[in-house]
């Protein structure tokens, strides 16, 4: 791993740990830090998520950019990160049980890309998501940016004051 250094948590032992080794985020690369499941859908539509979704059964592995619209709440911008660089994908809006995914004129991903399939499948089944889907973060709380730095805020991608 370039530039840091990191402490694999299993989250199912979560009483082992104390404290959490202080960390440096350096690094582009994801934080062993699955984060869980529960908590997946608040991380995701945080505001400013950086993360990456892995789907071990279907080999599909991607690293995106989720933001929230800062004049419409429920509109999400979707950004993939590519040898490219990154490349806007096009947004989605969110009611309580709807995900409205829309290429828009800029973007460049169609519905049915797979990397959006991959996303909007993890949005819709985020409460029930199989053990061979994992989400991870990249060591930042998915709202404000901060460095997470304790177990439970690693465990939820979220800042210990964003949480709540």
């Amino acid at each position: 791993m370039r530039g840091g250094s990191v402490m694999f948590l299993d989250f199912n032992d979560l009483n082992e740990f104390d404290e959490v080794e202080q960390t440096n985020f350096d690094s582009k690369e994801p934080v062993p830090a699955i984060v869980n499941n529960e908590k997946v859908r608040k991380f995701l539509l945080a505001g400013d998520c950086h993360c990456h979704i892995e789907n071990m059964r279907s080999g599909n592995s991607f690293e995106y950019k989720i933001q929230r619209n800062k004049n419409k709440s429920n509109m999400f911008f979707v950004n993939v990160m590519s040898g490219l660089g990154e490349i806007y994908c096009g947004y989605f809006y969110i009611n309580s049980t709807l995900i409205d995914y829309r290429k828009g004129d800029k973007g460049s991903c169609e519905e049915s890309d797979p990397r959006i399939q991959t996303l909007l499948w993890t949005l819709r089944n985020s409460k029930k998501l199989p053990s061979f889907v994992i989400v991870q973060h990249f060591g930042r709380c998915a709202h404000c940016g901060s460095p997470l730095t304790d177990v439970e805020s690693l465990h939820r991608g979220l800042c210990p004051i964003c949480e709540y």
